[in-house]
């Protein structure tokens, strides 16, 4: 695949992962408490900034796609009555349909590692480590990497990236943070209480406070 098919197919990804920012309307930051999200049909739930925006998208039918929900923070004060112009970075949850029977985490994790280093390749893409977790009593699989921005012109602007993913029953979930690099550590702090919090549930657990918004077609 040549540099031009390559940047295709990755902004396809980026615009699915960044689309919150362009549909809905800049705000404000208000407050940072944490309130619970729960998802009954995508069986998670977490705890996130209760001043952030939520995006959440149900799939088609034909697709291996089970859901994405998206966690996007506000503008800061400043930034709003600046009219800062910069991109906040974006915290998904992609939960898809397992294509592959009897694979470890270990082994899709690297599947995927490869498939994103590929991906990535052309923009000077660095794996920065990569590391056995566990979120909500799963096992996981994490990975940190950069890569510079294939639309930066002249100012190479880096983007940091973390990818985790875990598996129960026929389900893989990905948790997948991106941001221009100054974004990116600004909000890690918030985006690892998010991760922290995770956990897989079954159908029968209420007890989270459930926000769900309806689904923002496109």
């Amino acid at each position: 695949m040549n540099s031009k098919w390559k940047l295709i197919f990755y902004s396809i990804i980026l615009a699915a992962i960044t689309q919150v920012v362009l549909l809905q309307p800049a705000a404000m930051l208000q407050t940072s408490n944490y309130e619970s999200y729960i998802n009954s049909r995508l069986k998670f739930k977490l705890e996130y900034p209760s001043d952030w925006k939520i995006f959440e998208l149900d799939p088609s039918a034909l697709s291996n796609l089970k859901g994405f929900v998206s966690f996007e923070p506000l503008k800061s004060e400043q930034e709003f009555q600046a009219d800062i112009v910069e991109e906040t970075p974006v915290i998904s949850i992609i939960a898809e349909q397992l294509k592959f029977k009897n694979i470890t985490i270990n082994e899709f994790a690297r599947l995927q590692s490869d498939n994103i280093r590929y991906l990535l390749s052309d923009f000077d893409f660095k794996l920065e480590n990569k590391t056995a977790i566990t979120i909500g009593n799963n096992t996981a699989v994490k990975i940190v990497y950069t890569f510079v921005d294939p639309y930066s012109h002249g100012d190479l602007k880096i983007r940091n990236g973390m990818e985790i993913w875990t598996i129960r029953a026929d389900t893989v979930y990905t948790i997948s943070y991106l941001g221009e690099k100054d974004q990116y550590f600004k909000h890690l702090s918030a985006v690892q209480k998010i991760i922290d919090s995770f956990q897989i549930i079954d159908q029968t657990d209420r007890q989270a406070k459930s926000r769900m918004i309806p689904p923002i077609l496109i």
